[in-house]
């Protein structure tokens, strides 16, 4: 087999590759100074724009696949965002010394793990970014403005891909 350096669909669709591309960059950028102005945590504002650069690949480089689709990412992310804010929530119930509720921090993180994949499981919605996110909101305080910026850039990327469906190409 011979290496080839650059794929065929990317010659033959070099347009598509440069605009798909471009849009995707776009939008993270708009969602890095939206996420900037909401006052969010660093530590937030880096996973929640790294979470939305996952899904913003997944739109724009692969709009076919499955992960890609309009009901995985909104349901992907409002499970994310729910069980996130839900275990959150629980961990301030947490009076104990700090060391206890450092661990039980951790716990439930990796449980709003847990919790997001078997929901998304269970209602056939897989997206891996928005579960990566639950972990993040039960380990960093949020504000609802961050959670909003969130959902209007997923709402916008559903939107851009469906008014674009014919145009784009899988890329990867």
């Amino acid at each position: 087999m011979k290496y080839q350096r650059i794929s065929r669909k990317t010659k033959k669709h070099k347009w598509q590759v440069i605009t798909q591309s471009l849009l995707g960059s776009i939008i993270v950028f708009l969602t890095l100074v939206a996420l900037h102005w909401t006052e969010a945590s660093l530590i937030l504002r880096i996973v929640g724009s790294t979470s939305l650069a996952a899904t913003t690949f997944l739109v724009f480089a692969a709009p076919r696949s499955n992960m890609a689709q309009s009901r995985n990412l909104i349901l992907g992310y409002i499970i994310g965002i729910l069980v996130g804010v839900i275990l959150w929530q629980a961990l301030t119930w947490c009076h104990s010394t700090e060391f206890m509720c450092t661990n039980l921090r951790y716990v439930l993180a990796a449980f709003a793990l847990f919790c997001s994949i078997t929901l998304m499981a269970l209602f056939d919605a897989g997206h891996p970014p928005s579960a990566g996110l639950s972990v993040a909101l039960v380990l960093e305080p949020w504000q609802v403005p961050t959670l909003v910026v969130i959902l209007v850039v997923v709402v916008v990327l559903i939107s851009l891909k469906t008014l674009l469906k014919s145009k784009m190409i899988d890329l990867v």
